[in-house]
């Protein structure tokens, strides 16, 4: 698993994969290793939050920054 991300990060960092591939791919990444199948995981919307603390970012403009990411592609 930690390969795997690992591999991920440098696509990221080389530009050959968006934000949001990125995200996508760990949170698949995570499901499967959970021992969902990508079927299941896309069912349960990804994959089910057990715990979380918080969440923190800043932005120039949060609607947009909001939009962006509760946008379906």
């Amino acid at each position: 698993m930690e390969t795997i991300i690992s591999r991920l990060l440098e696509d990221y960092e080389k530009g050959h994969v968006t934000r949001r591939q990125l995200i996508q791919s760990v949170a698949l990444a995570a499901s499967t290793a959970a021992g969902l199948s990508a079927g299941d995981a896309h069912a349960a919307g990804g994959f089910t939050t057990i715990a979380l603390d918080h969440i923190s970012y800043q932005v120039a403009d949060y609607n947009k920054a909001r939009d962006f990411y509760i946008r379906e592609e």
